[in-house]
């Protein structure tokens, strides 16, 4: 049986059979029964509340109508922190229409795990915080989900979608859906794939119990209060590295910034302009008689990117070659910029990029390491990055004071 979010909310009164059939059902509904190796698989994840809390193996457990428990209850007062227990995308979020004073009784997040799982976190806090006339289903979106959150419905109309970090903090417990008014807790389940269960259940104790002893969990103060991400993004090469960043910043980008692989420079002036375009650096440099290595090509395909900006020194890319690459490909080379040094090259982005710009990053052009750091810093506060190193007796060299 497929789950789906219910398309409504529903005075719960406190149990309406209506509310029942919606959430018991979304929980506790016949699925495939996954291995006994499946169901005691231990996942890596982040603990999904605050310390401080109880929680038992009830996995199994016998329920009415002859179904089971597929999940973890993990016992916490009410607004306790509910944190991503892993990073990936919001596939569902119940209650996120609810203004703060509404009448609604069920709030839930499913995220679609990075790690191909599924993320299942039932009864957020639908009553007013702190409960001053006990449960009245009138806390709204604002009791349920975490301010980051809130900040991206309002931005977005929906949160399905909006990506989540391991360790984030995405709500608070509540007893919302069909969970018992004098016992708050979160409900969380792993699921074999974010399918809503169909391909079956992960038991999510051992997965818990792991994840306390390890630490992997925030206790009061030491919440930092923004995203915590420690997953690693790599390729097997700079070329194959690019694309898995783009993978993981676009789902769709018109335009792409290819810039020249074998000299840092130009792919990290590059950054700024790829910012002020929304899209991804990719790395080119002929190989095998091709100018857009393959990897590339089916980038490109992915983000559907219509034309692309190719940054390069002089004489490394075959202009020709690859515009018919390109056009094979069904996209556009909208423009080369060049210069005969790296120097010039920076300038030349800095160029195309910005009529005007109050702060400019100046980089170390010799090491990489300084031209790396400053580039995401550049594109964060709106300006190019320039290269400098000591020549002629001088620290600036004549093209970079002319930009200035």
């Amino acid at each position: 049986m497929q789950r789906h979010p219910a398309p409504a909310q529903h005075p719960r009164g406190r149990h309406l059979a209506a509310v029942v059939l919606v959430v018991v059902c979304a929980l506790v509904a016949p699925a495939p029964t996954p291995s006994a190796e499946a169901t005691a698989a231990t996942v890596d994840i982040f603990f999904p509340v605050q310390g401080g809390v109880h929680y038992w193996d009830t996995y199994g457990a016998p329920r009415s109508g002859g179904r089971t428990h597929e999940g973890i209850d993990i016992m916490a007062p009410q607004m306790r922190p509910v944190y991503a227990a892993q990073s990936g995308h919001i596939i569902a979020a119940q209650g996120e229409g609810c203004a703060a004073g509404d009448v609604c009784t069920s709030y839930y997040l499913a995220v679609a795990g990075d790690d191909g799982l599924g993320y299942f976190y039932v009864h957020l806090n639908s009553d007013t915080p702190g409960r001053p006339a006990g449960c009245d289903d009138a806390g709204g979106a604002p009791g349920a989900f975490a301010p980051r959150l809130l900040a991206a419905l309002e931005a977005h109309g929906t949160l399905r979608g909006v990506r989540v970090t391991r360790g984030e903090h995405i709500g608070y417990v509540g007893s919302s859906g069909n969970a018992s008014c004098d016992a708050p807790h979160l409900h969380f389940e792993i699921w074999n794939a974010p399918d809503w269960g169909r391909s079956g259940k992960l038991n999510p104790y051992a997965s818990l119990r792991a994840a306390e002893a390890a630490g992997r969990m925030w206790h009061g103060g030491d919440d930092p209060g923004w995203p915590v991400d420690n997953r690693r993004v790599a390729g097997a090469t700079r070329w194959h590295t690019a694309v898995e960043l783009s993978r993981e910043a676009f789902d769709r980008a018109d335009t792409a910034v290819l810039a020249w692989a074998r000299s840092h420079g130009s792919a990290l002036a590059a950054a700024p302009l790829a910012a002020a375009v929304d899209g991804p650096v990719l790395l080119i440099s002929p190989a095998a008689g091709r100018q857009l290595p393959e990897v590339v090509r089916a980038e490109l395909g992915r983000l559907r990117a219509c034309d692309v900006v190719v940054v390069a020194p002089d004489g490394t890319v075959d202009d020709a070659a690859l515009g018919a690459e390109l056009a094979a490909a069904n996209v556009a080379l909208a423009e080369r910029i060049a210069g005969p040094t790296r120097w010039h090259t920076a300038v030349e982005l800095s160029r195309e990029t910005y009529e005007r710009a109050d702060t400019v990053v100046l980089a170390w052009a010799r090491t990489h390491g300084s031209a790396l750091a400053a580039a995401p810093l550049a594109a964060a506060l709106g300006g190019p990055v320039l290269l400098i190193s000591p020549a002629d007796g001088r620290q600036l060299p004549g093209v970079v004071t002319d930009e200035l």
